[in-house]
């Protein structure tokens, strides 16, 4: 049959395995249909005619439970491969019985997938071939019931020489010979094509003893098959009783024998998967006596072997019974109801304790019948062991979560010191019944004993704890009762730990190594120790084993808390040691931040008074620079202006002097340009300081900063033509517009343009240059001249500074004040000789509060004290 022909439905609830599987089957060219819901599977199935289905085990139960017919007597039915997990076992088990092929473990193997339906498609084959076959037989048996009685198998009749006298149709037909001369022919001639008799030939024993034989013989055919028969031979007696025929009923048993091999193929591997089966696997007849078993659940109720758990009945078994096993036994095995216990406590009579799970069903016979239950047993210990490790570790970790909030809610020593006891004593908390607190007084070296917690008898403690238990306290709440009724609380204890004096003097001892080293202790045998300061304590607190840790903050010895389980007598484990260690690295550290705190506090306090006193000396300061730069700023005004004035008034005394003589008419209009010219630079000057000192107003809008570039180059064309300096622009496209005042970021290329005209002397390149860097726009300025001085640097952008023979050096200071103004800023790269590069930096997008408060402010300019 072309594979193309075979259709093949696949459900699988995993999606991705469904789409694996899919392309596996259709890359080997079989007709594939696939669905991970088991009512579109239904209608699948229904809508067509499959000749293998390939089904997840769940699947494939919710798919009985909405009456999917298991047909597999059927003719048309199509066959059926579960796939299953080792926790889908027993599931899998009904499936086969209830008419699955076979099954496919997870992970699926390629491989194992196709040799499987391979072997499904075979034995599907071979069914078909069987009941044509049995369809044949019984038509033969109807013909042979008219002839001799309904005899459904060959007949031979052979006489004492084993020549053949009688043979029936079927087994003509089975011979698939020539069978027109069968008769006379001897048996081993015609069966065996031999020319000889056998030599274990059986058919001879009957003549000589007269007896009956029954065996089994195999025959091949021409085309090499193996055909098994079952043979059956009796006598024939003569009237004078002796034997002269041997009839043979012969019965072509190869499907049978087949279908017993695959059988026991199948028995074996299933004995085989249950021998090596991580869980504990027994079935039990319908009375409950366990019939099979795996090693896994030997080794569960700790037998030596399997077969030492055969024959228990688990009704009866000891071991069932303690913990009520044989009633959901025999729930199962009288009512059908499956059963399922997560936890079991496990004590087998062979001394083997453990924790298991188990799960059990029945097994079904005809009619439904219950003929026994199968169960798996899992050993769980390891499981369980973890989750209790991992609740312990939560409930731990919570516990120094709570301590720690509380510690950071305070910086009360004293309420410091009660909730680190108070976490090292509570129930959901590290469990201890008593805990100590022993101050470290440096001044003294003496450890002195500061306050207690736990209950001073086992009655005390117990009515404690078992409110506690009632009530359900967290530990703030125990911490906010403490505080409520401090002074009926931890009494004794308070009493005994005041007691306590340690002066730390002696070379060695039990606190030298705890305290100095910090080396936690879990004492056991104080009262015999080695150490004086391990007997004082062992004898002041009335016990004799007890934990010891230091109280470090920040490399300091603060103290030492002693914590003993006096009242339960709970043996103190290093792991007990390590959970109180950390409770007090947390104590520890908030001690530190507390006194860190206070520190702090303290020098708060002091650097405000300091600035009070500094505030008030700044005044008298300001006031005085006030009146020093102002007499400054008169000096450099008189200083610019004086010389214009002098010129002024030097010519125009020159001019009177000449003013009626005709031959002096052409230099005193000299003289008149030069004062006109000294007038304006006098102008020049009062605009550039005016402009220098009043409020800056600024106009923000969307600036096109290439527009304006090209603005400002245009109203310079004039003063450039005159030069041979060459202009090269060099332009990002796509510039993005910032928000800016135009015509103040006109005025500041105008300034910074012209300078470098004047540095180039005429000749040299001059270079624009823009381009965006992150959320700003930069605007480079280059030119080829003098450059400037690297002592003068760092003067540039000061107000009234310039090298130049005139000028008031204002220029660069008000570029500075209008880019600030801009949210942005100016820098310069210079080298003398080389030439210079001012940087003019401004941010795309300014926020409208920004330029609502620009606006408001007017532009003002922040100057340096010494400015006006």
């Amino acid at each position: 049959m072309n594979r193309g022909d075979i259709k093949i439905l696949v459900g699988d609830t995993d999606q991705k395995s469904l789409q694996r599987l899919r392309k596996i089957l259709a890359e080997e060219s079989y007709g594939v249909w696939t669905s991970d819901d088991a009512g579109e599977l239904l209608r699948i199935y229904e809508a067509g005619t499959f000749d293998l289905l390939i089904l997840d085990v769940r699947l494939y139960a919710q798919l009985r439970r909405q009456r999917f017919p298991v047909e597999p007597q059927a003719e048309h039915f199509p066959l059926i491969i579960v796939m299953t997990g080792e926790e889908d076992f027993p599931a899998t088990v009904e499936a086969i019985k209830e008419g699955a092929i076979d099954f496919l473990e997870r992970p699926i193997r390629v491989k194992r997938l196709l040799i499987t339906i391979r072997n499904a498609l075979q034995h599907r084959h071979k069914l078909q071939e069987m009941r044509r076959d049995q369809q044949e037989l019984a038509f033969l048996k109807e013909l042979y019931e008219r002839i001799i009685n309904g005899i459904d198998y060959g007949i031979v009749v052979l006489d004492s020489n084993l020549r053949i006298e009688s043979i029936n149709e079927y087994l003509k037909r089975k011979q698939r010979k020539d069978t027109s001369r069968s008769l006379g022919r001897p048996c081993y001639r015609f069966f065996y094509d031999r020319r000889t008799i056998c030599n274990d030939c059986r058919i001879k024993e009957v003549f000589e003893t007269g007896a009956p034989v029954r065996y089994k013989l195999v025959q091949k055919t021409a085309w090499g098959t193996q055909h098994y028969m079952e043979v059956e031979a009796f006598p024939l007696f003569d009237p004078e009783g002796r034997v002269n025929r041997v009839v043979q009923l012969i019965k072509d048993v190869t499907e049978r024998v087949k279908l017993e091999q695959e059988l026991r193929e199948k028995k074996d591997y299933l004995e085989n998967l249950l021998s090596h089966a991580p869980v504990g696997i027994f079935s039990t007849d319908s009375r409950g006596f366990i019939q099979a078993a795996n090693p896994a659940f030997a080794q569960i109720i700790g037998a030596r072997e399997s077969s030492d758990a055969l024959g228990l009945n688990v009704l009866e078994f000891e071991d069932f019974r303690k913990n009520g096993l044989d009633q959901k036994f025999r729930l199962v095995l009288e009512k059908g109801e499956p059963q399922e216990v997560e936890r079991l406590a496990c004590e087998s009579s062979w001394g083997h304790s453990s924790i298991c799970s188990l799960r059990c069903v029945p097994l079904r016979g005809e009619g439904g019948a219950i003929a026994g239950l199968i169960a798996t047993v899992e050993d769980v210990t390891t499981k369980h062991q973890l989750e209790e490790s991992y609740q312990k570790r939560i409930a731990e970790l919570t516990n120094f979560k709570e301590v720690g909030e509380l510690l950071q809610s305070t910086v009360d020593l004293a309420d410091i010191y009660a909730i680190t006891l108070i976490g090292v004593t509570a129930g959901m908390g590290l469990g201890f019944n008593r805990a100590f607190l022993l101050r470290y007084d440096r001044g003294s070296n003496t450890l002195i004993g500061e306050t207690a917690i736990g209950p001073s008898d086992a009655a005390e403690a117990g009515r404690i704890w078992s409110e506690l238990y009632e009530k359900k306290l967290s530990l703030k709440e125990i911490f906010d009762n403490y505080k409520e009724t401090l002074d009926d609380k931890d009494v004794k204890v308070r009493e005994v730990v005041k007691r306590l004096r340690i002066p730390l003097t002696w070379e060695e001892g039990l606190f030298q190594e705890v305290l100095f080293h910090n080396l936690p202790q879990n004492v056991t045998g104080a009262s015999q120790g080695r150490y004086a300061d391990q007997k004082l304590i062992s004898k002041t607190i009335g016990s004799d084993a007890f934990a010891v840790v230091p109280l470090i903050s920040r490399g300091k010895a603060e103290g030492v808390i002693i914590a003993d389980n006096l009242i339960t007598g709970k043996e103190i484990t290093d792991e007990d040691v390590k959970r109180l260690s950390i409770i007090t690295n947390q104590a520890g550290t908030v001690i530190e931040n507390t006194r860190l705190l206070r520190n702090l506090e303290e020098k708060v306090e002091a650097l405000r008074l300091a600035y009070l006193d500094l505030k008030e000396n700044r005044d008298r300061l300001l006031r005085a620079e006030r009146l020093s730069a102002v007499g400054e700023v008169a000096a450099m005004v008189a200083h610019e202006i004086r010389n214009p004035l002098t010129s002024i008034g030097g010519f125009a005394r020159a001019v009177m002097r000449d003013m009626g003589k005709a031959e002096k008419a052409e230099t005193n209009r000299r003289f008149l340009n030069i004062i006109l010219e000294e007038v304006k630079r006098l102008e020049r000057i009062v605009t550039e300081i005016l402009g220098f000192i009043r409020p800056l107003t600024m106009n923000f809008t969307p600036t096109n900063l290439h527009e304006v570039i090209d603005q400002t180059f245009s109203m310079m064309a004039g003063e450039i033509d005159e030069t041979k300096i060459i202009v090269t622009r060099d332009y990002q496209p796509n510039l993005p517009a910032v928000m800016a005042d135009a015509d103040q970021i006109r005025q500041v290329l105008l300034n910074l343009l012209r300078n470098a005209l004047h540095a180039m002397h005429n000749e040299g390149m001059l270079s624009v240059i823009t381009e965006t860097v992150e959320d700003n726009i930069r605007i480079y300025i280059a030119d080829t001249g003098e450059g400037i001085r690297a002592e003068h640097l760092d003067k540039l952008f000061n107000a009234f500074f310039t090298t130049k023979a005139s000028g008031s050096g204002l220029g660069l200071t008000i570029c500075m004040q209008i880019i600030r103004g801009h949210g942005g800023t100016i820098e310069v790269d210079s080298r003398e000789g080389e030439g210079s590069t001012f940087i003019v930096t401004l941010p795309v997008r300014r926020e409208e509060v920004d330029h609502e408060e620009a606006n408001s402010r007017g532009g003002r300019r922040e100057e340096p004290a010494n400015s006006v």
